[in-house]
């Protein structure tokens, strides 16, 4: 059994590293990867329709004047399919595309999951990937959009 310390340890990819390849369907049904020069946030959130996650995205939906301004794209990912996402992004009108990584293997790649028997578990885990294709931002929990884009400006 996993304990919550042992989820702990389980480190984030490091800044400046390369990023994984992604290629994944959207809520708006089109599918999403990252494009070369461009800023991307990612942001790894354990479930559609729960308060923290709903709190979470809205923070990234309320500050997209200033993300758009300096042409930096958001995606939520989590393991829910594209149903699901449609729902839940209609319901609370977000702006920006929900991804289905239903195989987890996108969360895998980023270690934004623990792989449990029966079902992996997302940790909620924002990323930042720049021009570069490398990590610029890597951050457990719930940073708010302001932290994420300071590594933009730095």
């Amino acid at each position: 059994m996993l304990r919550f310390s042992a989820l702990s340890l389980h480190a984030t990819l490091a800044v400046g590293t390369a990023a994984p390849d992604w290629h994944l369907p959207g809520h708006d049904g089109r599918h999403y990867q990252h494009a070369r020069g461009t800023w991307t946030i990612l942001v790894f959130y354990p479930r559609d329709r729960t308060p923290g996650c709903r709190r979470q995205l809205h923070a990234f939906d309320a500050a997209r004047p200033e993300l758009e301004a300096r042409n930096v794209r958001v995606f939520g990912v989590n393991f829910a399919d594209v149903d699901s996402h449609r729902d839940f992004a209609s319901c609370e009108s977000y702006r920006f595309p929900l991804l289905a990584d239903a195989g987890g293997h996108v969360a895998r790649h980023f270690r934004a999951c623990i792989p449990v028997p029966g079902r992996p578990i997302i940790l909620r885990t924002v990323y930042l990937v720049g021009p570069d294709e490398c990590i610029a931002f890597a951050q457990r929990g719930d940073p708010a959009p302001a932290l994420v884009l300071a590594a933009v400006r730095a």
